[in-house]
């Protein structure tokens, strides 16, 4: 677009590369098809190149001498006086040689364009640039000044100097190089200004109004049918006025004068309706429209071309000022109707309504379809009139006038053709008919690559077809294909891209051909048969031999990019699972870390409700992406697929990985063969992460049928997640754990916490024997063993005995610690046959001794059966940067016990010696085993019981200080309050039980089994009595009878009425003096059968003093004390003398009578008990024979 100085006038150009003879002998039937200005570019060095350059300029400008106003040859590579720059070179080294190859091309200054009211767009081929005008002043006014500015600066020289050949009139400039150019948009802006008004002065000459011999003005065509015509006639007159004024009216439309055109056009259309000129009448109908449109939309002329300011300061500022130069020219305010035509609010009154617009041109076409010659005039007519109505949103009414295109007949070139429907195709799209656009367009390709054509142009085929894809449905970006809404026919689709493929092919591109052949097996393959689906993948695989099929974006030459397609559906993703580590390898926090603190304090604060989210949608959906489970550094991870093959072959997956991010991780490729129309099957990805942190899994890479694609969850529909996210670790160490013992069956895989299981052991023990095993535990790992820890869980009736059937030595194992990698190390752990379980149910007691003083305990230990017991042994170990972090692993080892009954004690009881220091401990021994058992005492006593006999033993007793018996210390511990918060069973520690136990030793063996064990005491419960005089007495004893010392081992027999004397000396042993002390004595019978007769007075008479009592028996100190006794029937009798005191001096309320009445009170041992901390007493049995 070029504006004409001084003027209110806009002049708009195209620029032809090329542009038929033929076309230009229409120029007399309308204007604009001349050809007016000539432009010739060309590139020469010396000046043989120059001629060459020059004559070929002369020849384009001989084919268009009839209509060209003016032209210019513009050279490069020359010095601006048109001598060679070797010339200047020699003698100024400032200047740079151009070493451009000799390259000539020109461009035509087509008529049609040098005027407003163009109506015929651009053809694709043709290259097409707009002038903008920032020249204010006139031609001879620049002139001057750029004279001036050589004058003042003569070493700049911004013209270059003109060289004529051959008096030609043409112009020649000359530039070095295209740096230098700052001058040429003016030089060709003069060119253009003088072709203005060259055609100023053809419009302005009036001469043919006053000829007599009117000029015949012709059509191509019509020049064969002039041979006898009257020319003297007066319709031949009229048609030469008619035709004239017509031609007339084109040189105003071309010099921006639309209104002044009407009004020629008006009347030429009434002078050439006289003759019945058909075709000049269907001009002037087609110019009377142009002129009209160019009223009525004066805002729709062609877009300009953007200038890029960054080329030249001087243009860009050139074009700043000429922006702001412009004349404001207001802008008639629209409005629409109905229909949807956009109109003037007060458009000029020659011209015509929009809807006059359409009809004349309707009248025009009409006109022009009378002559078969003029086709190509009424295809253009109808174009016009069709991009009119797209102005006016008519579409219906302009689909009818491309239908009247595509009726025409036309004999035209392959090129023509190819333009043609084109052009069809750009209209169609336009009303917004994009099937049909899509249809010529794929009619336009498929022109390029006839067989008749000589040079079929595979690469315009390709554009096309790639156009015409919008038409079909067809997308190339995979993600906006959608097959779950399909758009369009299959068939269709499927047939435009095999001739997409074909053509990208023949165009020598073979890496197109294998995206768009991927894209075809990717979108259709729910349309294809199997038989389709083995001949794409077959072709596909033929091309990805030549060139590997990649998941990166391909770039095209004319800047298309094309998206990667990755075969998500070769082979069908039904699930993607990440898998968590095995149980025995999961990370876990380690007990009393400041996470479990925190996480415990969290689970038990308080729920808090907010309607408000303070987290965004990015953060929500992390978390939901986010598995529960963690993965370890350095150990190896996998994702399980399932997938299907919906192909009628085998189909080879290989080199499969995962897609990652966030976390460096090394991937092991896979590879797998999935069966023909099959699934689902299973694929295991693996990989190793080699940093912490949160890793971001979001798709898999695979590689089939020569295709890499990467394959990302989000756009497989199947799924519904598009990422995973798993929280990596630091890594810890790996071991393997194994035992000495043999494995047990139908081991169980889980404990009831949800602890991996990874072996078992089993055994069989008898109650009381005891079996030592090794635990072996290697390092498989990269990292130190560190920590290791055991523990051991079971049932909870079984709890409380576990440490004492399974033992081993803590600091066996710190010792062992740190553990490096390929090493291991041994733990030896004891076993003991414990099988004194409590229950419920079974609440049988034992019979006592037949004694009068003791009877045993009744039993809630049920010792009969046998058991079997299910022990955990759980393994929890660390070391390495997991254990800085507060990470741990675990694991268990799953121990079957089955402990079989043996020598069980049913019954038990204590009695005195003859000596103060000795006592006998008797047992019941019970052989509950089916085979027969030795049993071994203290002082080398055996015994053999056979199965199921119960035999009785006596074991020698050295009487002994027991341990002091302490307060339960943890029922000192529970809260004094009424809250409950659990029930608590706390067994207090029998510290004189167990001391016993270890006294009495009890062994067994029974050669038939090859067994050896200990007799367990853990169901003996000793009564106070017993405890009492198994204990050491404070008090030293002697007793004389009949003036002999008293032997336990030799009973002293006495007649009946014999007189006894009994000597009692007893000494104070104690650390304390003895206060209240009372010596007492007692006689009785034993009557067997667990009863005793206490009836003294019948049976014998005690002379003397029962019983003595002291205030205080200082430490050290003695008392004696004799008395005589007297039988009367005769058997054995039993004395008891007894002696008892207290420990500290009696408080003043309590009388010395009380006190002592109180031991003697058949609550006498309740009341011992009660007193036992202030009251010490100690006994003597002495066992005498009455004979009669």
């Amino acid at each position: 677009m070029v504006r004409i100085p001084n003027q209110q006038r806009t002049i708009w150009l195209r620029y032809k590369r090329m542009y038929p003879v033929d076309n230009n002998e229409w120029g007399d039937f309308q204007a604009h098809r001349k050809v007016l200005g000539l432009i010739c570019i060309g590139k020469c060095h010396n000046m043989k190149e120059f001629e060459e350059t020059f004559e070929s300029y002369k020849k384009i400008k001989e084919d268009y001498a009839n209509t060209i106003f003016n032209s210019r040859l513009i050279l490069f590579g020359m010095n601006r006086d048109g001598t060679p720059l070797e010339e200047i070179n020699s003698s100024d080294t400032d200047n740079s040689p151009s070493t451009s190859n000799s390259q000539d091309s020109s461009h035509v200054l087509d008529a049609e364009n040098l005027s407003s009211t163009s109506d015929k767009s651009p053809s694709p081929s043709s290259d097409s640039c707009q002038l903008d005008n920032s020249f204010s002043s006139n031609g001879a006014n620049n002139t001057i000044r750029e004279k001036d500015s050589d004058n003042n600066n003569p070493n700049i020289r911004i013209f270059s100097k003109s060289v004529h050949k051959e008096n030609t009139g043409a112009e020649v400039v000359f530039y070095p190089n295209t740096e230098g150019t700052i001058d040429l948009e003016e030089r060709l802006r003069e060119l253009i200004i003088s072709l203005f008004f060259v055609l100023e002065g053809k419009r302005l000459d009036r001469s043919f109004e006053r000829t007599e011999k009117l000029q015949l003005l012709c059509a191509p065509f019509e020049k064969r049918d002039l041979q006898g015509i009257d020319t003297d006639s007066k319709s031949f007159k009229r048609k030469c006025q008619g035709r004239l004024r017509k031609h007339l009216a084109d040189l105003c439309l071309q010099a921006d004068r639309p209104g002044e055109a009407i009004l020629h056009y008006q009347t030429s259309l009434d002078i050439l309706k006289t003759v019945n000129d058909s075709l000049w009448i269907g001009a002037c109908y087609e110019g009377l429209c142009s002129s009209s449109v160019i009223l009525t939309y004066p805002q729709t002329g062609s877009p300009l071309l953007k200038r890029n300011l960054s080329f030249c300061v001087r243009r860009g500022k050139s074009k700043i000022d000429d922006i702001k130069a412009r004349p404001s020219v207001p802008v008639p305010v629209k409005r629409s109707y109905s229909n949807g035509c956009d109109v003037i609010d007060s458009p000029p009154k020659p011209c015509l309504d929009p809807d006059d617009i359409i009809e004349k041109y309707k009248e025009s076409i009409m006109q022009y379809s009378k002559c078969k010659a003029a086709a190509v005039i009424e295809m253009e007519a109808s174009i016009k009139a069709c991009r009119v109505l797209v102005l006016q949103r008519k579409y219906l009414q302009a689909s009818d006038f491309l239908q009247n295109v595509v009726y025409i007949s036309l004999q035209s070139s392959d090129e023509d053709k190819i333009q043609r429907y084109s052009t069809l195709a750009s209209l169609y799209s336009q009303i917004g008919f994009h099937r049909k656009a899509a249809f010529f367009r794929r009619v336009s390709a498929l022109q390029c690559v006839n067989p008749q054509v000589a040079q079929p142009s595979w690469y315009q085929c390709y554009t096309l077809l790639l156009q015409a894809l919008d038409g079909y449905g067809v997308t190339l970006d995979p993600r906006e294909f959608s097959t779950d809404k399909p758009c369009g026919w299959p068939v269709l689709q499927m047939r435009v891209l095999q001739e997409l493929i074909f053509s990208a092919r023949k165009m020598g591109n073979p890496q197109l051909s294998v995206r768009h052949m991927t894209f075809l097996l990717h979108t259709m393959l729910e349309h294809l048969s199997a038989q389709e689906r083995r001949d794409v993948a077959s072709v596909l695989s033929s091309y990805t031999a030549r060139c590997e099929g990649t998941p990166q974006p391909l770039a095209t030459d004319t800047g298309i990019i094309f998206p990667p397609v990755p075969l998500t559906k070769l082979p069908l993703v039904k699930s993607f699972k990440l898998m968590s580590v095995a149980g025995h390898c999961r990370p876990v926090k380690l007990p009393g870390s400041g996470d479990s603190v925190n996480s415990e304090f969290d689970q038990q604060g308080l729920f808090i409700y907010t309607p408000f989210s303070f987290g965004g949608t990015d953060d929500q959906e992390h978390k939901s992406n986010k598995v529960d489970f963690c993965w370890v550094a350095g150990d190896v991870c996998e994702v399980h697929l399932e997938v299907h093959n919906p192909m009628p072959d085998v189909l080879n997956v290989s080199q499969m990985g995962l897609l990652t991010d966030g976390v460096e991780m090394d991937v092991f490729p896979a590879n797998a063969t999935i069966p023909a129309e099959s699934g689902p099957h299973l694929i295991k990805l693996s990989g190793i992460p080699k940093t912490t942190g949160d890793l971001n899994i979001y798709g898999y890479i695979s590689h089939v049928y020569g295709v890499r694609s990467h394959c990302k969850l989000k756009d497989i529909p199947h799924l519904r997640s598009t990422q995973h996210i798993v929280e990596v670790i630091p890594a810890l160490p790996h071991i393997h754990v194994s035992t000495s013992l043999p494995k047990a069956t139908n081991c169980p895989l889980l404990t009831p916490d949800g602890m991996d299981i990874i072996t078992s052991a089993t055994t069989v023990l008898y109650a009381g024997q005891s079996m030592n095993w090794v635990l072996t535990i290697n390092n498989l790992g990269n990292q130190k063993l560190e920590m290791l820890e055991l523990g051991l869980t079971s049932k909870p009736e079984y709890r409380g005995a576990l440490k004492k059937i399974v033992m081993w030595n803590e600091g066996g194992i710190t010792t062992q610690l740190p553990v490096q990698p390929d090493d291991s190390i041994s733990i030896p752990i004891s076993l003991y046959g414990y099988n004194h379980f409590y229950t419920d149910s079974d609440n049988s007691e034992a019979s006592a001794f037949t004694s009068s003083h003791s009877t045993s305990v009744g039993l809630k230990y049920n010792t009969n059966s046998r058991k079997t017991l299910e022990v955990t042994l759980t393994v929890c170990y660390s070391g390495g940067p997991g254990m800085e972090h507060s990470y741990c692993r675990q694991c268990a080892i799953s121990l079957r016990l089955d402990i079989l009954p043996t020598i069980s004690v049913q019954k038990w009881d204590v009695i005195p010696a003859g000596s103060y220091d000795r006592c006998f401990v008797l047992f019941d021994l019970m052989n509950q085993s089916s085979h027969q058992t030795e049993v071994q005492y203290n002082d080398g006593g055996k015994i053999i019981i056979e199965a199921s006999q119960c035999r009785r033993i006596a074991i020698p007793f050295t009487r002994c200080h027991l341990p002091i018996q302490e307060d339960n210390p943890a029922a000192n511990k529970l809260p004094h309050n009424d809250t409950v918060l659990c029930p608590i069973i706390i067994e207090p520690v029998d510290v004189w039980k167990m001391y016993l136990s270890n006294c009495i030793d009890v062994r067994w063996s029974a050669p038939a089994v090859n067994a050896t064990g200990k007799v367990s005491l853990e169901n003996v419960v000793w009564s106070a009595f017993q405890l009492n005089l198994m204990k050491l007495s404070p008090i030293k004893w002697t007793v004389v009878v009949n003036s002999q010392y008293f032997d336990i081992a030799n009973i002293p027999q006495v007649a009946v009425g014999e007189l006894i004397n009994i000597h009692i000396t007893l000494v104070n042993t104690d650390s304390v003096d003895a206060h209240q002390a009372e010596l007492s004595i007692s006689c009785y019978q034993d009557l067997g059968s667990g009863t005793t007769w206490m009836e003294a007075d019948e049976q014998c008479s005690i002379i003397g003093l029962r019983s003595l009592k002291v205030d205080k028996l200082a430490q050290g100190g003695s008392l004696s004390h004799e008395c005589h006794l007297m039988f009367h029937h005769s058997g054995v009798y039993k004395f008891d003398i007894q002696c008892a005191y207290q420990r500290q001096a009696p408080k003043e309320s309590f009388s010395c009578k009380d006190t002592n009445n109180s031991h003697f009170q058949p609550a006498y041992l309740s009341l011992f008990l009660s007193a036992q901390k202030y009251i010490h007493q100690s006994s003597l049995d002495i066992q005498l024979n009455s004979l009669g």
